[in-house]
């Protein structure tokens, strides 16, 4: 209780859409997907996650991108995790590195998996998230649960996460 729907946004590609279309049911370039790109505070950001409804990520893989032939502008790639609306992101990072293991997150709700990082950390929102990287992306795939509009959801602050590091080392 409260009941959910399962949600994925996903590098899937785009041009992947339906069985009775061969040519694109069978399209594979999961790379480079997205939904939109932004201009935020004089930079430019691509959105991989734009949810509108109470939720929490639950889950989230990314690979290195640095182990990726895309070229030097993916070696830091940064993203940023906004939550209600809000200007200001609540995480904001290299995101391999927060999400990895070494990070933000720690074991065990992060860790390196081969060239990637998979994080279980809960990421709540009241009303909407939006997950942006400051280059374009290449895999990944965001798993979030979405709640009936009106659950009461308390959003996911910094401070909260520091309040239970005791419980997540434990």
């Amino acid at each position: 209780q409260p009941v959910y729907r399962l949600r994925e946004f996903s590098s899937y590609d785009r041009a992947s859409r339906t069985p009775a279309d061969p040519a694109g049911w069978f399209a594979n370039r999961d790379h480079g997907q997205f939904i939109r790109v932004e201009e935020n505070h004089g930079r430019r950001e691509w959105v991989i996650m734009d949810h509108q409804a109470p939720g929490v990520i639950v889950r989230g893989w990314m690979p290195d991108q640095r182990a990726m032939p895309l070229g030097p502008s993916a070696v830091n790639t940064i993203v940023r995790i906004y939550l209600d609306g809000v200007e200001t992101p609540a995480i904001e990072g290299h995101m391999l590195d927060l999400f990895n293991g070494t990070g933000l997150v720690p074991p065990p709700l992060a860790h390196k998996s081969l060239s990637s990082a998979v994080s279980f950390l809960p990421i709540a929102y009241a009303k909407s998230c939006k997950v942006t990287l400051d280059a374009v992306p290449f895999y990944y795939i965001l798993t979030c649960r979405e709640y009936p509009a009106g659950t009461p959801i308390r959003s996911f602050t910094m401070s909260d996460l520091q309040a239970a590091g005791p419980v997540i080392e434990r």
